[in-house]
């Protein structure tokens, strides 16, 4: 069974599908932009996903629907200095009259080029869950790649280092 608890609940799907669409306009050192994502698990307690009992342990059926909008600004204050901040908004869930779960997102990051090669940044990311999640529980803040939370908020901060070979 899967651990992410946004959406580890739908294992049992049959069927996974993402649309999703973008724009971005930019002028000069300032660009803009905008996506949106629809993600569908589609024939949920299908036979073929495995034990049942593990992919499917909350009995789901039907199709479970998220919606994902994000927006972002990106501006470039010097040649080597880049400030971006971005905001995303996840909902969906909802099956077999479950609540859906809606995830808020913010990032901001600073990026500072070194050379051709290396760049330094900080991100900042804050996220707060509300609803339902894929286990049936009060959704947790679940930041993509690290452990959820064990609440409704979650912060990471990360500095770092880019180089490329």
């Amino acid at each position: 069974m899967q651990t992410n608890p946004v959406y580890g609940g739908y294992a049992s799907a049959g069927a996974y599908s993402v649309f999703g669409t973008g724009a971005v306009y930019s002028v000069n050192a300032l660009a803009v932009g905008a996506n949106y994502s629809n993600i569908r698990f589609s024939d949920l307690n299908d036979p073929a996903s495995g034990t049942l009992s593990q992919t499917n342990p909350f009995g789901y059926h039907g199709t479970a629907i998220f919606n994902s909008y994000s927006a972002f600004a990106r501006y470039q204050a010097t040649p080597t200095i880049s400030l971006t901040a971005t905001y995303d908004y996840l909902t969906g869930g909802a099956v077999d009259g479950k609540e859906p779960a809606k995830y808020n997102q913010f990032n901001a990051t600073v990026q500072y080029i070194l050379s051709k090669r290396t760049t330094l940044y900080y991100l900042a990311t804050y996220q707060v869950a509300s609803g339902v999640d894929s286990t049936g529980q009060s959704a947790v803040a679940s930041i993509e790649s690290i452990t959820p939370s064990n609440n409704s908020r979650q912060l990471i901060l990360r500095l770092g280092i880019l180089h490329f070979f």
